[in-house]
């Protein structure tokens, strides 16, 4: 959905945004980084600077258990 579109439904924007902020706080100890040095892109977590990623696939399991 495009952004545009997630303005009329701020619940949505909420809840997209606290899944994006769950996924770098997993992300950032294996990425070794700070989840602020963090973007997804494409189905994958990447550490800015460095091209270090992971596909979001693998951090499904280690998700599972923490939420």
């Amino acid at each position: 959905m495009p952004r545009a579109g997630l303005l009329r439904f701020p619940t949505a924007e909420r809840a997209a945004q606290n899944l994006r902020a769950k996924i770098l706080a997993v992300a950032a100890p294996l990425l070794q980084a700070p989840a602020d040095a963090l973007d997804i892109v494409e189905g994958r977590v990447v550490r800015r600077g460095s091209g270090a990623s992971l596909a979001l696939a693998a951090l499904r399991p280690i998700a599972a258990e923490g939420w």
